[in-house]
């Protein structure tokens, strides 16, 4: 099957889609797909598949087709929204004169352009857009009424139920979770070695986080714990709005770490005690976190989740079973639980079992297979 991936976006990037597209692609083309790669060439762009998947520390049997910005009239200070536009409709028709049987993309517009030009389109999205937005409800529903809409691929089922409410065939929804790397974890480290790797105080209890520094993450309320828990040593690895890492610096007891390859992250999962989704309930109310990527890393790590209770977070996170689950937006709340599990290491340790015992399920490659299931079933049917 030769399937072309649209994506909006640029390479490299230490943008969580960015990542997810290609451990998708990557994981796809193991699986025997013929798979091309489209997104925006910009400056820095690799000059080859072999390229971009060493920068990632990925294997696969990718092509990639970098469509320059120019070509499609743009230029480098147009608008995002612009781009999201101009370049789904510039890759389909590229995939359509290099014959291709299936266009994928979590862009609405190649979407569209796929429809119009009658070639088989998946969409794989995390966004709940139908709840949202009513005026998206009708345009989903008439979308997903094109036999070309072959079906939808959703990161959740807060997601899929999203656009099940919104009357579209259930036939056509699936839930595929995302997934972790299995080989960045084939050689697990102690939580000392990895510390001291790291330079890190090998006695202090250490609650880690990895991924976009920005309030919509919900991350002050990790910096809130922070502030009023000392004793608490936070680990921060990624980058984010100023204001929040304005007030990162100010924290005695948080250690920043700006963005790591994919491929080194899990040292400084290795680091921690335990490793968090901020107990917040903002991610959920902006609409764009849904079952962040991180949470499967964290599966792997072989410690403790500690996570909100939320629709989403709790479609695979179960309180005392394989994570431990916190009342969203109680700061005092949060910090009595973790004091709990610092003085409770037999607990961490089964909860933690638990969890990567699960997470053996949890890959890219185990999705790619699921992937591949449906999508053959929705092309012959």
């Amino acid at each position: 099957m030769k399937i072309t991936y649209v994506y909006d976006g640029t390479y490299p990037s230490s943008a969580a889609d960015a990542w997810q597209v290609i451990n998708t692609a990557c994981a796809l083309s193991r699986e025997g797909a013929k798979v091309r790669l489209a997104f925006c060439e910009s400056e820095g762009s690799p000059s080859s598949a072999e390229e971009l998947l060493a920068h990632y520390g990925l294997e696969g049997n990718i092509d990639i087709m970098p469509l320059p910005l120019k070509s499609a009239g743009l230029s480098g200070g147009t608008g995002r929204s612009l781009i999201k536009l101009t370049h789904p409709a510039q890759a389909v028709m590229r995939a359509i004169s290099e014959d291709t049987d299936l266009i994928y993309s979590r862009n609405i517009p190649a979407l569209v352009m796929a429809n119009l030009v009658r070639r088989p389109v998946v969409y794989d999205t995390y966004r709940p857009w139908p709840s949202q937005y009513r005026s998206m409800a009708f345009f989903f529903r008439n979308l997903f009424r094109s036999k070309n809409m072959l079906g939808a691929f959703f990161h959740s089922e807060h997601t899929l139920n999203s656009f099940a409410n919104a009357g579209i065939d259930s036939e056509k929804l699936r839930v595929a979770h995302n997934g972790y790397n299995e080989s960045f974890f084939d050689a697990p480290l102690s939580t000392r070695q990895a510390r001291e790797s790291l330079g890190m105080d090998p006695d202090a209890f250490v609650i880690g986080y990895t991924g976009r520094l920005d309030r919509e993450k919900g991350i002050d309320a990790l910096l809130d714990i922070a502030e009023q828990e000392p004793s608490f040593q936070i680990l921060l690895v990624g980058g984010g709005e100023q204001a929040v890492m304005d007030r990162i610096e100010r924290l005695p007891n948080v250690k920043f770490f700006p963005w790591q390859t994919p491929s080194t992250l899990s040292t400084y999962l290795y680091a921690c005690d335990c490793l968090m989704i901020p107990p917040s309930s903002i991610p959920l109310q902006a609409g764009n976190t849904v079952l962040p990527m991180k949470l499967f890393a964290y599966f792997a790590s072989e410690r403790i989740i500690v996570a909100p209770r939320a629709p989403d977070t709790e479609e695979l996170l179960k309180h005392d079973d394989n994570s431990w689950l916190l009342r969203c937006d109680d700061t005092s709340d949060s910090i009595k639980q973790l004091q709990y599990l610092r003085d409770n290491p037999t607990l961490r340790k089964r909860i933690s079992d638990k969890a990567r015992e699960q997470s053996l399920e949890m890959t890219w490659t185990h999705r790619a297979q699921f992937l591949l299931t449906h999508i053959d079933t929705w092309m012959r049917n």
